[in-house]
């Protein structure tokens, strides 16, 4: 849409310039059209999760996965930097040349997915969305205000798996991980539990699912069969 307008604009302009306003003033109305539209469209534009992580994850996992079982997800695909996702505002200060500071936190809990895997486990993974955005303004010696905005976003995921008791047991190990994998005994096989997390410089960076498939084969290099003694 913002492109429709600029092309619109620029027609109109071009239109009146050399004379013909009667052609210039549709083209004019045109571009606001596409203007309003713009702005009614961006209020409701959806998070890019799904088509960008979810679904490559999933297809990812497509060869493990149960045939025929049943995929429970919750994503939220509201913006992260949409105003329900904002946890807090600092005050303002000052930092250097710049006179006017905001920090602003915002949390999301993204995605919760289960799946129950071909091997008998069952997959239990979520994902937490952490946004620090910095906003900065200073003023040049022109006189000018200029603003800079920085970002830092953490990915937090964290993992349950519960294992198929005739197929693995976990031997406690946990080895290349970010934190401990931590297991609890039950009678249907031990359930792992491990987090890990994933820096990005802004929103405009992409969560990789190939991070995800790493970490879950990780996850499985800790796993002995079942029937091995110890």
């Amino acid at each position: 849409m913002i492109v429709l307008f600029i092309l619109t604009l620029i027609c109109a302009v071009c239109l009146t310039l050399i004379g013909l306003i009667i052609l210039a003033i549709p083209a004019a109305v045109l571009a606001i059209v596409f203007l309003m539209l713009f702005f009614r469209y961006r209020r409701r534009d959806l998070d890019n999760g799904f088509r960008e992580f979810l679904a490559p994850l999933l297809k990812g996992l497509k060869d493990d996965i149960k045939s025929g079982a049943p995929i429970a997800v919750d994503m939220d695909l509201a913006p992260l930097e949409d105003k329900t996702h904002l946890t807090e505002t600092s005050p303002k200060y000052q930092k250097g040349a710049y006179h006017t500071c905001y920090d602003r936190r915002y949390r999301r809990d993204t995605l919760s997915l289960g799946i129950r895997l071909s091997d008998g486990n069952t997959l239990r993974l979520s994902r937490t969305d952490l946004l620090l955005s910095c906003e900065r303004t200073k003023r040049s010696s022109s006189g000018k205000s200029k603003t800079k905005h920085k970002q830092a976003l953490r990915l937090v995921y964290r993992v349950q798996m519960r294992l198929n008791p005739a197929r693995y047991r976990f031997t406690g190990a946990g080895k290349n991980f970010e934190k401990p994998v931590t297991f609890t005994k039950t009678p249907k096989g031990h359930i792992l539990k491990t987090s890990f997390s994933q820096k990005l410089s802004s929103t405009s960076a992409r969560a990789d699912p190939l991070f995800i498939l790493e970490q879950l084969v990780k996850l499985y290099s800790n796993l002995k069969p079942a029937a091995e003694k110890e």
